[in-house]
């Protein structure tokens, strides 16, 4: 089971009814090579980034979902030693995502009309030098 958008606590169920991805892929951590599946989280990031811009190119939507339960492991029947560290949900997007400048927060939220709108840093506020 995976949890989405958790700073959205109004009326909206994430992805809406009849709306759910086409596939989850589920990024692992071979804990006999990494004892401490935290110290992968940079080559869980890279490998993340590299499907999401790969499902881009092909027209796909994608998000990263670290809120997830981790008893997929039973579910799939995974050995001990491979450890889930994220999902990434990939389909056709059916929504507009609006990127906007940060003005104060940088939380996600849905406007009055149920449009995702997600400030972010300018690349004056993230460029240092």
């Amino acid at each position: 089971m995976t949890r989405w958008a958790g700073k959205i606590k109004d009326k909206y169920t994430l992805p809406p009814k009849g709306h759910m991805p086409a596939a989850f892929i589920i990024i692992l951590v071979d804990t006999s090579i990494m004892p401490d599946p935290e110290k992968a989280k940079t080559d869980v990031g890279i490998a993340a980034q590299t499907i999401l811009l790969a499902a881009a190119s092909m027209n796909l939507g994608g998000c990263m979902i670290g809120s997830f339960d981790r008893s997929v492991s039973k579910a799939l029947s995974l050995p001990e030693t491979l450890s889930p560290a994220l999902v990434i949900a990939l389909g056709t997007p059916d929504e507009e995502i609006i990127l906007e400048d940060k003005t104060g927060s940088v939380d996600y939220y849905r406007d009055e009309n149920g449009v995702h709108r997600v400030p972010k840093r300018t690349r004056g506020e993230l460029i240092v030098g």
